[in-house]
């Protein structure tokens, strides 16, 4: 019998079973689906925010005429494997031509003569040679030229960076052979760029995050250096981000600097115009097991801690009584954390026999990090005012 067309196609539907569905499956790829269309969303917004930043970097920055806008920013640099910028700063220091970046180390071509350290790694020179690099412990490349480094005394006010953040500022020279610098140049080590180039030279006083301070040369009168005996010199903060250059009186500098953990303050209120002298780094004198600070006056932490440190048991200061030795702050590694470098004072050159000690704020308590040896080390190098 012959069958319609509707009876084939209602028995060949009779035959097929019936679909099986894997629900879970269909959530999980609808998920992941989503997912990926958020992340390629957000991927899409961060690259409109960076080009709106960039560009308005730029506006600000021509709309003042003695500040050159920052360049256009570059690709981001791979992550360094050596160092984690959002944890605690590595230990830096060098013996001879051998880098030490936390764990890692690198080789220069050179014997090194200054280094600091920023977020990202570190800074150096070589000794008499205007050519500054920068290294995240694997990797090394020229930042810039910068003035000459022969002695510790040559190097404050040259090449400054922040305790904390990627910022490097040094005096901005035509070649090696002119080594009158003509302003700043603002070195960004988490960008691998300069981000700012600031006309007026003279004294950069200390650099955080995202400001400068600096007294400029030109101006005549009253400087910062004499505190003791000035109640109105010339200071100044620039803003990187902005491009703003603002002057500042005694008092708003220090409110300024009483904001930033990384800093000790030794009250000295015969100081005309303000009642706190802040630094960087103290100088410390050992008596017995204990480290006092230099000056005789009590040092605290800017939130009004006392700073009270306590030696390692048998650890004696490296030198002579009366040979010039120091000991004092060389790098902060976080906002509870400093390395003292207890050097032996011999020689002009920033290389120096000695010890790098780790001491924890809280409890005063310091460890040897990296003990005397027959080589010399050159650590980081901060002034004690």
């Amino acid at each position: 019998m012959t069958e319609t067309l509707s009876d084939v196609l209602r028995h060949s539907a009779e035959a097929v079973s019936a679909p099986s569905v894997d629900v879970a499956a269909l959530v999980a790829r609808a998920g992941k689906r989503q997912r990926r269309r958020r992340i390629m969303l957000a991927l899409a917004a961060t690259a409109v925010v960076g080009a709106v930043t960039a560009g308005s970097l730029a506006v600000r920055g021509g709309s003042d005429g003695d500040i050159e806008p920052a360049p256009s920013p570059s690709p981001a640099p791979p992550s360094s494997v050596a160092v984690d910028p959002t944890g605690a700063r590595p230990m830096v220091y060098a013996a001879g031509s051998t880098l030490h970046v936390g764990d890692e180390t690198f080789e220069a071509s050179k014997p090194v003569a200054f280094i600091d350290a920023t977020d990202d790694g570190a800074v150096y020179e070589a000794a008499n040679d205007c050519t500054l690099w920068f290294t995240d412990g694997t990797t090394a490349s020229v930042i810039g030229k910068s003035p000459w480094t022969a002695a510790p005394t040559a190097r404050y006010g040259s090449v400054v960076t922040g305790d904390s953040g990627s910022l490097v500022v040094w005096g901005d020279v035509t070649s090696c052979k002119h080594q009158e610098a003509h302003g700043f140049v603002v070195y960004d080590t988490s960008r691998r760029e300069v981000v700012r180039r600031i006309p007026s030279a003279g004294a950069v006083l200390y650099v955080d995050e995202d400001q400068v301070y600096f007294s400029p040369r030109s101006d005549p009168g009253c400087w910062v250096q004499d505190l003791h005996a000035c109640g109105d010199p010339h200071l100044f903060r620039y803003d990187v981000t902005s491009g703003e250059t603002t002057k500042l009186a005694l008092a708003e500098w220090d409110a300024d600097l009483s904001t930033h953990t990384r800093m000790f303050v030794a009250a000295m209120p015969g100081l005309v115009g303000s009642f706190h002298d802040f630094h960087q780094a103290a100088s410390f004198s050992q008596v017995g097991a204990r480290l006092v600070h230099a000056d005789p006056v009590p040092l605290t932490t800017t939130s009004g801690e006392k700073v009270r440190l306590r030696l390692p048991n048998g650890w004696t200061a490296p030198g002579a009584e009366g040979s010039g030795g120091m000991i004092q702050v060389s790098q902060w590694l976080d906002d509870d954390t400093v390395v003292l470098w207890a050097d032996d004072g011999g020689g002009d050159l920033p290389a120096k026999n000695g010890d790098l000690l780790v001491c924890r704020l809280p409890d005063g308590t310091c460890r040897v990090a990296v003990a005397r040896s027959a080589r010399d080390y050159v650590a980081p190098y901060r002034a004690s005012e």
